[in-house]
């Protein structure tokens, strides 16, 4: 427990190299536990995130796949608190998600097609019209739309476990609903009408976030972001809503996702 908690000092204060060996040294001692594997996926993917500030992409791709690792290691050995589970997965796969292309493409491959067989059909329904269930991966050349496919299905799954309280369904609706934002900035290859139903069902998933947590600026200012050009009315009440809750609101952040 020392070792654990040491640990999470360690993360916290972005100390993630010396996280990384205090859970690694509490699953040496007990292999599966639970709470040092979701807390050493998290540390990879709070280590990929700094690895990729200060440019060192390649790193970055094998910390997130080492996130996901750890992440299905939890999976396949416990049956319970898997929604956290994917909101880990779900992160690392939207991190991935932000490159253009991949150092190791064979083991990126790998692992999203691993996430892909858990995730199986249960979305298929919120994903509707823009994004085909199951997940068929190309079998040329991987880009970082296809892991941002994945991923938009992960933070779908997530809500498709169910959530614990308030704030866990209004994090679930509203990672899944930028995500999927961000997608439809993506695909516009592939069709308008593809596109279109992709910005819907976002500022639906947006919509629900505010219904499980209306007193939370963030998703009123991500609604104003997504109407401000085609519906400016809508956008400016999501605006002043947002205000009339934080007054020191700033505007327009829907280009970078958070990790809520």
């Amino acid at each position: 427990m020392c070792t654990y908690l040491i640990g999470e000092v360690h993360r916290q204060t972005g100390r993630f190299q010396d996280a990384v060996a205090s859970f690694q040294s509490v699953l040496h001692a007990r292999p599966n536990e639970p709470g040092a594997l979701t807390s050493l996926a998290r540390t990879y993917v709070d280590l990929g995130i700094s690895e990729l500030s200060t440019g060192f992409t390649s790193r970055a791709q094998d910390s997130f796949v080492t996130a996901l690792e750890v992440s299905f290691q939890f999976l396949d050995s416990n049956t319970s608190f898997h929604s956290f589970a994917w909101k880990i997965i779900a992160d690392a796969l939207y991190c991935l998600s932000r490159a253009s292309s991949f150092t190791d493409e064979a083991t990126v491959r790998t692992i999203l097609s691993q996430a892909s067989t858990y995730l199986m059909s249960d979305s298929a329904d919120r994903l509707a019209g823009s994004v085909s269930m199951p997940i068929k991966l190309p079998d040329d050349h991987l880009t970082g739309t296809d892991a941002l496919k994945v991923a938009v299905a992960a933070y779908s799954h997530r809500i498709s476990l169910g959530q614990l309280g308030a704030a866990a369904t209004g994090s679930a609706w509203f990672d899944f609903g930028l995500t999927l934002f961000n997608l439809a900035g993506r695909i516009f290859q592939e069709g308008e009408e593809k596109r279109e139903k992709a910005v819907e069902q976002a500022l639906a998933s947006i919509k629900e976030a505010i219904r499980a947590q209306p007193g939370e600026d963030n998703y009123w200012r991500a609604l104003g972001d997504m109407n401000l050009v085609s519906r400016p009315k809508e956008a400016q009440h999501a605006y002043i809503r947002a205000l009339e809750i934080n007054s020191k609101v700033t505007f327009l952040h829907i280009t970078v996702k958070g990790l809520a």
